[in-house]
């Protein structure tokens, strides 16, 4: 078998093909990243059976009024965490983050990681990049917003793995 047959492990880490530079422009869009909701990864982050809640099981849920279970937002943060640490590599290291939670993540919902460059701050011999950063489902629908940033790093520094 060669190996283009082989089959590629789904969760392994992928760099993006832009990475933040000191040359970065306002504007600059990252590389998106999806991800789907699933009751499985619910129940991992939770850490399902000891801990039931209504994160993890339909009958806690729907005593706190809910339909089904729904995304805990740590987790949902974790998106945004991943899309940092790509783009950033170690230049994310002590940073900033402010967000806020606007919308309601359930089940199979595919949630999109996005950012832009919304500013460029010279900090002596560095450049720190401030985004604008949100979460949102397959319809378009933002359920996480805020900003956060970086200082970005010379070329070959980031996470290139």
């Amino acid at each position: 078998m060669s190996q283009s047959e082989l089959p590629v492990d789904p969760t392994a880490f992928r760099p993006m093909h832009v990475t933040a530079s000191r040359e970065t422009p306002v504007g600059f869009e990252l590389e998106p990243i999806t991800r789907t909701i699933t009751l499985d990864k619910s129940r991992i982050y939770q850490g399902w059976p000891a801990t039931r809640n209504r994160h993890t099981d339909y009958a806690a849920a729907q005593a706190t009024g809910l339909r089904e279970p729904n995304m805990n937002g740590g987790q949902t943060t974790e998106y945004l965490g991943e899309l940092f640490i790509k783009f950033f590599g170690t230049g994310f290291l002590g940073s900033k983050l402010s967000i806020s939670f606007i919308g309601f993540v359930a089940l199979n919902d595919q949630i999109t990681a996005k950012g832009v460059v919304r500013e460029r701050i010279v900090e002596g011999d560095r450049v720190r990049l401030v985004l604008d950063v949100w979460l949102e489902n397959q319809r378009g629908e933002k359920v996480l917003a805020g900003s956060a940033s970086g200082l970005a790093q010379e070329a070959g520094a980031n996470l290139g793995r």
